[in-house]
């Protein structure tokens, strides 16, 4: 079943604004941290980005109709860390967390279960985002390019943000910015998009 044009629409210009909003939200780190503005702008990053791995994921079902099913099934509980994590530096922040040992601190308030909310889904987000950009361009749905900035963000991404390292965050936000736009073009906009590879 075709998906209407009003949906890839959706499709095309969500894979754009999850990593334009993740970029916006990085101006807005103080000393490593989430603000109340950077953690307003990673929750519509995260809406975004689960749209954008729907349009994804539905790329591939035909070709790869398990991975489609399960892999957005992970996307999704990823894409829940990132909209957490927002979130968390929001109360964060007004709970008065001004360095990175206070917010710790308050972190380890809440114990082990922050490890299912955060840290686990956390992981998964570059993995998913590593392997949906490899299988784009083995299946010939996106260019090398697309796919291989794709893949390279997903890289950066924990590279990062574990660190805290503001200069690499904001290189690897350009990367993801730009292979959301290849990826939306190639996916939704192209005149003559290649020949969906045989299952």
């Amino acid at each position: 079943m075709e998906n209407s044009k009003f949906q890839q629409n959706v499709w095309g210009a969500a894979t754009v604004l999850g990593p334009l909003c993740l970029s916006i939200s990085q101006f807005f780190w103080q000393d490593g941290l989430v603000t109340v503005n950077g953690g307003l702008a990673q929750v519509f990053a995260f809406v975004f980005y689960l749209l954008a791995f729907q349009g994804m994921f539905n790329s591939l079902k035909s070709s790869m109709p398990r991975y489609a099913a399960l892999g957005f099934i992970i996307a999704t509980y990823a894409c829940f860390a990132g909209n957490n994590f927002g979130v968390e530096g929001i109360y964060a922040a007004v709970a008065g967390c001004t360095d990175i040992e206070a917010y710790r601190a308050w972190q380890a308030l809440v114990g082990p279960v922050s490890n299912w909310y955060l840290f686990l889904p956390g992981i998964l987000f570059p993995f998913s985002l590593l392997a949906i950009g490899f299988f784009l361009w083995r299946k010939n749905k996106v260019s090398l390019v697309a796919g291989g900035l794709t893949m390279l963000g997903a890289i950066g991404f924990p590279l990062s943000r574990i660190p805290r390292i503001e200069l690499i965050a904001h290189i690897d936000n350009l990367i993801l910015l730009l292979a959301g736009i290849l990826v939306a073009y190639e996916l939704y906009l192209k005149e003559n998009p290649k020949a969906p590879e045989e299952a």
